[in-house]
Parts: structure tokens; sequence; C-alpha cells
């Protein structure tokens, strides 16, 4: 699994190449997508040359199981049915294929390291695009460097703070958690992407990656403390970050950074907008709960030339929840609660993970954490390269399960004779590699005396 595990590396490393546009022929694609794509078929051949068995977590199964089978109807009531298809290739089903080859390679804590270092080394390049476009801006002597913040690339800067924030989440853990000396490389390279991925989502002045990197920062205080000091972070962090919420939107001053986050302006969603937006998206919901509107009707939606210029014919609701409401129905948002639910049961049950390993659960589960902060102000899936970066950490997470012997348990047992307890023998320890021909299956570990 060479090819495959090294192709996995770069196509984590390639996440800015998601703004590379590629057209063959009549199709029109990124450098990122052929990346993936290229991965997965190289995985197959080998899978099909040596015979050893892919790992796929089962506990995932049933999640995206339900969301592929919202797919159909989403795609026949979107007025824009490419851009629906499209939506469903590049940030579902190549991101979820590549989440099963990353979960078949990263056998072990090296492997597991060296894709995270990918992935923080991808977000090196963002947060240099970020600074770079802030630093020439400022050059010039751009006059609203505040109320438009620049960034190359990407349509807002926001997409790249959304970016940055739960890979900020991952390279703390490591920084913070290793068990190593400060000086390794597996540390320093982590501090390094910290000096430069930090401000970098704080200039792109989005509130959905400033909740987030909040929420990221109380997780790392709550990981690397104990006791006393870990139960007054609990009480005082939350309390602090409310009363500076306040006081910022409550802030007289008419050219005040408060002016800027309720008004909005350019790409920069205000508060006054996003509710506007909210409202137009339930209007949506209300009129068609089950099967949704699709891709591309929420942009079309009646009034939207009229509102605010930073939601003007926008298609994305700004919230993660509604934008898979609206665009796979109930069927695709009972999909992603069940796969948050299975995420949240396993960051429960890897709680004591071993030393080698814990780094990386409180690495995934604090930018899962940001993702589901981020959802809360933004769309933080919906687009390739965060497509690949979630289901990216939550390769990690499954990765961390087989490595400390947890499997989950089922929910409600079902009262059939001999009906075995555990649902999810996939998640047994597996060797690296065990050809299909020889038959053999995993034991699994014995019961405690």
């Amino acid at each position: 699994m060479r090819a495959s595990r090294a192709l996995v590396y770069a196509t984590a490393a390639a996440l800015p190449a998601h703004l590379l546009r590629v057209h063959l022929g009549p199709l029109s694609t990124t450098a990122l997508e052929i990346a993936a794509v290229l991965t997965i078929v190289v995985y197959g051949v080998e899978v099909y040359v040596s015979g050893v068995r892919p790992r796929w977590p089962g506990a995932f199964t049933g999640p995206m199981l339900l969301v592929v089978a919202s797919f159909p109807v989403a795609v026949v009531v979107s007025p824009d049915r490419a851009g629906a298809l499209e939506m469903v290739r590049t940030a579902f089903v190549e991101p979820a294929l590549l989440f099963g080859v990353a979960c078949s390679v990263l056998t072990g804590p090296r492997e597991m390291g060296r894709f995270v270092r990918a992935l923080l080394l991808g977000g090196a390049a963002v947060a240099v695009m970020v600074l770079a476009a802030d630093i020439h801006a400022a050059a010039l002597g751009a006059p609203d460097l505040l109320a438009s913040p620049p960034v190359y690339g990407y349509s807002r800067a926001a997409e790249a703070g959304m970016l940055l924030v739960p890979l900020i989440a991952l390279a703390g853990a490591l920084a913070l958690l290793l068990p190593r000396p400060w000086w390794r490389v597996d540390r320093v390279g982590p501090l390094a992407f910290l000096c430069l991925a930090v401000p970098a989502a704080v200039m792109t002045l989005s509130q959905a990656a400033w909740l987030a990197l909040g929420a990221v920062v109380f997780v790392l205080a709550l990981a690397t403390t104990h006791g006393r000091r870990r139960r007054a972070l609990g009480v005082l962090v939350p309390a602090m970050a409310a009363l500076g919420m306040a006081a910022i939107l409550a802030a007289p001053a008419r050219s005040s950074l408060a002016e800027g986050i309720r008004n909005g302006g350019g790409p920069v969603v205000g508060v006054d907008s996003r509710a506007q937006l909210w409202q137009d998206s339930a209007a949506m919901v209300r009129a068609h709960p089950l099967a949704g509107v699709g891709v591309g009707a929420l942009g079309t939606r009646a009034g939207a030339t009229a509102e605010p210029a930073d939601v003007a014919r926008r298609d994305d609701p700004s919230n993660l929840v509604l934008a898979f409401w609206l665009r796979l129905g109930v069927v695709g948002l009972a999909g992603l609660l069940w796969f948050t639910a299975r995420s949240v049961r396993w960051l429960r049950a890897l709680r004591s993970a071993p030393p080698p390993v814990r780094p990386f659960v409180v690495g995934a589960g604090a930018a899962l954490l940001a993702v589901f902060c981020g959802g809360l102000l933004d769309t933080t899936y919906m687009s390739a390269d965060l497509a690949v970066l979630s289901l990216g950490v939550c390769a990690l997470l499954a990765s961390s399960a087989r490595l400390s012997r947890v499997r989950l348990r089922a929910l409600v047992r079902l009262p059939l004779p001999g009906a075995a307890a555990d649902i999810e023998p996939a998640e047994l320890p597996m060797p690296a590699d065990i050809p299909r021909r020889t038959g053999r299956h995993p034991r699994p570990p014995a019961a405690a005396a």
C-alpha cells in the first residue's frame, strides 16, 4: 500500500489545489479532485493485486448510506441539476471514497502523524495566501481592509478561515500533547504552522472562524489542564466569551468593529444580513420539509436582488444544518445527525486513549467541534476542500479507535436469541496486511479475568 499511502499524503497536502480549475474535455474539475480520484484508483489496483483487506469503519456505513439515499431526490428537485451533480460528486462521493482509503492506509501513529503534517502543509499555503493578500492590500493603502478582507483565490475570506481553524485544532493537539521533547520535528512543524495560521484565521474577519477558533482554544486548554485549573477554565472561559461578545455587539460607535459585525459589507456577512438569509431558508424549509429545494433555489428566491450585497443571490444559507436540509432534504439531514452522533460516541469511548494516540483523538475532536461551531454561522462542508478535510479528520478518529481496540455497541439491543452485542466487527484491530486468500480473521481481545 505504499503508493496509495503516498498519494493520500499528497492529496492531503493539495487542499489549496481546490482553487485550480482543470478542463478535461467537457468536464470541468479541479486539481484536488484529480488527486483524489487518482488515489482511489491506485488503491483499488493495489487491493486487487495484493489481496489486502480494505478497512472500512462500520460505524460510519449507515450514516453515509443514508446520505447517499438522498442524492436522487436532491438532483431531481434542483433548479440547477448540473450544480447538484457536481455537489454530489465533489462534496460527497469522492471525499467518502478517499475517507475509506485513508482509513485503510493509516495503520499507526507514525502514518497518522504524516497525514496530519501533510494537511498542515496545505493549510500553510492557504495561510500564506491570506497574509500575503492582507500585506499587499495594506501596502497599497486599501481603505476598506476591515470591511472587505482580501484573499487570493477564494471568493470569500471566510472560506479560508473555515479551512484553517480545524487544522489549527490538529496542530495545537500535536504541539501540546505529543509525548516528545519540544525540539523534535513532530512539534516544531505544528508550532510553525500555528504561527502562520492563527493570524491568518483572525484576519479573515469571519465570525464563523472566530467562533470555531474560540471553541478550539477552549478544548485544547481543557485537554492540557487537570483538577481545579480545568474546572476553573470550564466556567471562566465561556463566561468571558459571552461577556466579550455582548460588549462588542453593544458598542455604540458607528465606525466600530461592532457596526461591521452587525451590518457586514462586501463579502463579510453581517448579523442582520445573515438573519435575513436564515429567514428565507426557513421559509423554503417550511414549504418543502421532506425533499428540500436542491441546489440553486435559494439563490433565485423572491426579493434576493433587493437584499444586502453580502447575501444577495447567495445560494448558501450560512448554516450547516440548513444547507443539508435545503439541498438533501430530511433524509440527508438525518444522515448528518446520525454521522455526528457516531462521531460523538467514538470520542466518548476514546476518552482514555493511550498516549501515542491521544493527540490525534483530541485533535480530531477539536477539529470536528470547529466544523460544528463554524457551521452555526456558515456552511463548513459543501466544498471539496472542506469535505476532504472533515472526512480526513474522521479517518483519524476511526484509525485511533482501531488502534485502541474500541468498538461501538448498539444503541438498541435486538431481542433475538444469540444476537451479538457488538455491531461494529469492522473495528476489531487488524494487522496491516491480511490477504483475503488466507481466510484469516482477527480475533477479538480476550476478556479480562
